[in-house]
């Protein structure tokens, strides 16, 4: 018997931002590797974080132009979403722009425009109070910088097709703001990774499922509702409040089916793929 290699469809996410959100860009790069591990890898993709410090390399050149070569460039056919985080520090001049955040914005936007994609989703923390540093001789540069970020707000709303974005009260707080958010765009069925999955007939029922969920388990329960050949691939089955057990998600206590949801301690596991109509 020789090794079969499984072909994953890869993504990329390019992470902007100064460099006063570490603990913001952490997170994300662990959302990215829990939902590869639970949830992308039942639609055969996966999704790579990219950004400057880990990707790009030094060289002859322009520095941010360098940066935007071997990672937005290189990778704009795959490239689904660019996440923008600021929060006190805007950063610095380029040559072209203000910042290298916002000359990775522009040609985000621009790249948006042409083609569709990548999709841009840019968070702001909430300032209450500026965080002034004690060295007197920086007040100043502080201050500057703040007002390039409330101005650089202020041009997102100003573009012909603005930027929706949002805010977060504090570094402890983006994650619970970024979660909900990227859950509800990555799981709906218009996304890319959805359309291709009907486009070659592979039936997916992905969704958020939790990591320990058995996918052939749950196949199980929705397969013998559909005759033989009469399955879509969006799963048109005839799903009634059917229960599921703890053999299907590995836990002690049953699972309820409500709907397009599975209802367990964890919360709502949500189908999108799977509808009510009848095989």
């Amino acid at each position: 018997m020789s090794l079969k290699p499984i072909a994953v469809y890869v993504y990329h996410v390019f992470l902007a931002s100064p460099g006063d959100v570490n603990a913001e860009r952490q997170h994300v790069r662990r959302f990215f590797d829990d939902y590869n591990r639970h949830t992308a890898h039942l639609w055969n993709v996966e999704f790579r974080v990219i950004d400057w410090d880990n990707f790009a390399t030094i060289g002859v050149g322009r520095p941010q132009e360098l940066i935007t070569q071997q990672t937005l460039e290189k990778l704009k056919g795959s490239l689904a979403l660019v996440v923008g985080i600021m929060a006190q520090r805007f950063g610095s001049p380029t040559g072209k722009a203000e910042s290298g955040t916002e000359e990775e914005f522009q040609w985000a936007k621009q790249t948006h425009d042409a083609t569709g994609f990548p999709e841009i989703k840019w968070f702001f923390r909430k300032i209450e109070k500026l965080e002034m540093p004690t060295d007197t001789t920086q007040l100043m540069e502080a201050v500057s910088q703040w007002a390039k970020v409330e101005a650089f707000r202020k041009r997102m709303q100003d573009l012909n097709d603005p930027i929706f974005y949002t805010e977060y009260p504090s570094p402890t707080d983006f994650g619970r703001v970024f979660d909900r958010d990227l859950n509800l765009w990555l799981n709906d069925p218009a996304r890319p990774w959805a359309t291709e999955m009907k486009a070659s007939g592979r039936a997916t029922i992905a969704g958020a499922l939790p990591a320990h969920c058995r996918r052939n388990s749950i196949r199980n329960v929705i397969e013998p509702r559909c005759s033989s050949g009469s399955k879509s691939s969006t799963w048109r089955c005839s799903i009634r409040r059917a229960r599921i057990t703890a053999w299907d998600c590995g836990a002690s206590s049953s699972r309820s089916r409500h709907g397009n949801a599975i209802s367990t301690t964890r919360g709502y596991w949500r189908f999108p793929k799977i509808t009510n109509s009848v095989c």
